[in-house]
This record gives C-alpha cells, structure tokens and sequence, in this order.
C-alpha cells in the first residue's frame, strides 16, 4: 500500500492521486531547511542531495549520475536555467553549469530569513530595492516562491504558516497553518493554478489556487513511520508532483486534462 491521497474535502474529486515511490531518498543535512528536490528539466529527471553531491536520477532507465561532488553537505540546493546551485551552512556556495563550466550568481527577488518577514525586492540597473515587507508569520521564514504568472509569491514558516501575496497589493491572499513547521513551498507551472507546501515530517497539502479554500493533504507516511520530509518539486509538465524523504520519492500524478480546462457557460 502506498501513501495516501485524501480528497480535498468529502465528494470533491481529488486533485492529485498517488502514482509510485522510487528508491531515491535525499538526505537531510539541516533540522529545518529541506528545498533539496527539484524537477526542472524533464518529468522523469530529479535532482536530489546525498550527502556531499547533487544527484541527478533518470527515472526512465534508473540510471543515476553526479551533478556536484562537493566539500561540505549541502542545506539547500536549486537547479534551473542549465545551472546547479548548492549552499552550505557555513557560508559555502556551489553554483555550476550542468554542462560544466562557469560560476554564476542568481538572486531572488522575494526572500525569507530568520524572522518573520518576507522582503520584496524591485531589481534596478545598479541595485535590488527593497519595495515591500509583508508578515503573516510568527517565526522564522523557510522557503519561498514565485507562481508561473510572475504575480503571486508564497512564503513557508516555521510556526507553520503558509501564506500567499500578490506583488501588486498589500493584502495576504491566502493564509494557511499546519500542526508542524511549513519547510518547502513550490507553485505548478502554468496553467495548472496549483501549489504545495510541506510540513516539517509526513504531510504535503495541495492547494487549488482557483478556489483557495480547496486543499488535498498527501501523507507519505505510514501507520508506523512518520519520515521527515527533505524537498518537493512539481514537474516542468505539471502532470507529476515529487514529494521527498530520506527513504524515497513519493510520486502523485495530476489530472493535467481537467486541471486545463475551465467552466464555461453561454448568455441567450
């Protein structure tokens, strides 16, 4: 039997359903930080942490091969645009060409720390300014990120908040709490309208983005195993979404085809 995938609420259809689970863990390295699974490229392509590399695993053909082989143990890791990115707790930081090559540096215009606050920064030919401070949080921030639109950000906190802005207002637009910390946060790629954020073991919750109050909690555990949860990334499709634990990748698949179409009516 493998994880369960509740519906969002009773007679709703579910909007993700439990499809396998590959023996491809992704260690853990830091108590809070778990952006450490990612799906940029291709469906059946994961980069995942172990230890002192990035992996990246071809789940077609299970094959596995070494994107970064490090000096210190990643506690965070990206990959998009043909590069890899890994960061260490003390500072370090691995940013390298999948192809092989040169060092670039990429910064993210919306931000989390240790406080409660998520900045939002307007890039300017000479500088990023900072525009706007929002707060919806209690504790420290996590992770965050950007929807396909380029209009709505989400932030991940350790109190267990999740929340949702769009750039052009000061309101929240979603306000969500977990029972545990929110680690990971992650958008589908458009027009799928959906995000996912992480608790700090166990549980993943889906959230229908054209009607916020709909939500899917995924549990990848077990009656007797409750494992932490070390990333979660959708695929550049969107037909798949990721959720990882140091003993293997969960994998749920998307109802792309009903998630791309929208209600539609006539005036006689």
């Amino acid at each position: 039997m493998g994880p369960a995938a509740g519906a969002a609420e009773e007679g709703a259809p579910a909007l993700l359903n439990y499809a396998t689970t590959y023996d491809r863990g992704a260690t853990i390295q830091h108590w809070q930080l778990r952006d450490l699974v990612h799906c940029p490229q291709r469906d059946e392509e994961l980069f995942c942490v172990c230890r002192h590399r990035t992996l990246r695993h071809d789940l077609n053909n299970s094959s596995t091969s070494v994107a970064q082989e490090l000096s210190f143990e990643p506690t965070s890791m990206t990959v998009g645009h043909g590069y890899v990115a890994a960061g260490g707790q003390n500072s370090q930081l691995d940013v390298r060409q999948l192809a092989g090559g040169e060092i670039v540096y990429k910064v993210h215009l919306v931000c989390v720390g240790d406080n409660r606050h998520t900045y939002l920064y307007q890039a300017t030919p000479v500088c990023y300014r900072q525009v706007s401070v929002f707060t919806e949080a209690g504790d420290a921030g996590m992770c965050c990120a950007w929807d396909a639109a380029g209009s709505l950000f989400a932030a991940a906190f350790q109190d267990g908040s999740a929340a949702v802005w769009d750039h052009r207002s000061t309101r929240v637009v979603a306000h969500y709490h977990t029972p545990l910390a929110c680690r990971n946060v992650e958008f589908s790629p458009a027009p799928l309208d959906m995000m996912a954020f992480a608790e700090h073991r166990s549980r993943c919750h889906v959230v229908d983005c054209r009607m916020w109050d709909r939500q899917q909690v995924l549990d990848v555990g077990s009656q007797n195993c409750e494992p932490d949860i070390s990333g979660l990334a959708f695929s550049p499709s969107g037909r798949r979404l990721y959720v990882g634990t140091e003993g293997g990748i969960a994998a749920y698949n998307v109802d792309t085809t009903s998630r791309r179409g929208f209600p539609a009516f006539e005036l006689c």
